[in-house]
């Protein structure tokens, strides 16, 4: 896309996301749709939830209308730890050790999770995390909180990192599809994934219960 826009090819339409638009918006390769149809934003914002609105919006101005938005949820498959007499984790203190336990009990990885940097939503599942945590990124004057080792941006990079390396619970996967048919193998607890994905880790045909925190 970056290259045909580059190229100047003429392109109508297109379908992007929150990750993308300030650059492109930026770049002048996108139209403020706000600007052309004013009632836009009076018409439809009602009825499109607050953060998918700002997710389209780039220095004030409305730039797309969401088709879809969804959130990254913590997931747990609520069979194991019931068999396991393991409390749903309200924290990540909690996860690691109901993870801990569960490789005592023999399951090696608990935590199913997908690393690939070249995947939008990579970033995503972390920054949601650190949301979770009740953390920023930036403050409000777009100063990086994450390299503070106070930050809970900071705190959970470092809890991730030593879930991996020191404790090893953590199960790599390449993509979402494939976390959701490991954990249909029951083979691991917990994971971060995109909310709509419940639907098919809760096909009874094909998997265990799973449920959301």
């Amino acid at each position: 896309m970056v290259l045909r826009m580059r190229g100047g090819t003429r392109t109508d339409v297109i379908y992007g996301g929150e990750d993308w638009l300030p650059e492109w918006a930026a770049a002048g390769w996108l139209a403020p749709l706000e600007k052309h149809y004013p009632e836009l934003r009076s018409k439809y914002g009602p009825l499109i939830a607050n953060y998918a609105l700002r997710d389209m919006t780039y220095n004030g101005q409305l730039y797309g209308l969401p088709y879809y938005a969804d959130m990254f949820t913590f997931q747990y498959n609520a069979k194991i730890l019931k068999d396991h007499g393991i409390a749903v984790p309200k924290n990540w203190d909690d996860v690691l050790q109901a993870s801990l336990k569960l490789q005592k009990a023999g399951m090696d990885k608990p935590f199913s999770y997908v690393f690939n940097q070249e995947l939008p939503h990579f970033y995503q599942e972390f920054v949601s995390q650190v949301y979770g945590r009740g953390g920023r990124m930036f403050d409000d004057d777009s100063r990086p909180l994450f390299n503070n080792p106070d930050s809970e941006a900071f705190k959970h990079l470092q809890w991730l990192q030593d879930a991996v390396t020191k404790h090893k619970i953590v199960a790599f996967e390449t993509a979402d599809v494939r976390v959701v048919d490991s954990l249909n193998t029951g083979k691991h607890a917990f994971t971060v994934m995109w909310n709509y994905l419940l639907a098919r880790l809760n096909d009874r045909i094909t998997s265990l219960t799973i449920c959301v925190v």
